[in-house]
């Protein structure tokens, strides 16, 4: 989000992205895709939950996700960009 600041009506000049941010937009423009294993852990009163799930990116528009562990174990969900999901067991 952009936000503009005015001072006795005149807009203050543009800052510069803080390092990590410029870095991080860095990164990002020259990623092609990633993947990272995610591990989640729940826990409502007494009962817990753990789930594993492989998650995959690939630029423009394409994520799948595939759960290894956990009570959705074996099911993979892909979208390659729009607004459909799919997904499928094995």
């Amino acid at each position: 989000m952009l936000v503009s600041v005015y001072a006795l009506g005149a807009p203050t000049q543009a800052q510069p992205d803080p390092p990590a941010w410029a870095a991080f937009k860095n990164a990002w423009a020259n990623a092609t895709a990633y993947s990272a294993t995610v591990a989640v852990f729940e826990r409502e009163g007494t009962q817990v939950q753990s789930t594993v799930l492989d998650y995959t990116f690939r630029k423009p528009s394409s994520a799948t996700v595939h759960f290894a562990v956990g009570p959705n174990a074996g099911v993979t969900v892909v979208w390659n960009g729009g607004d459909t999901v799919v997904a499928h067991r094995g």
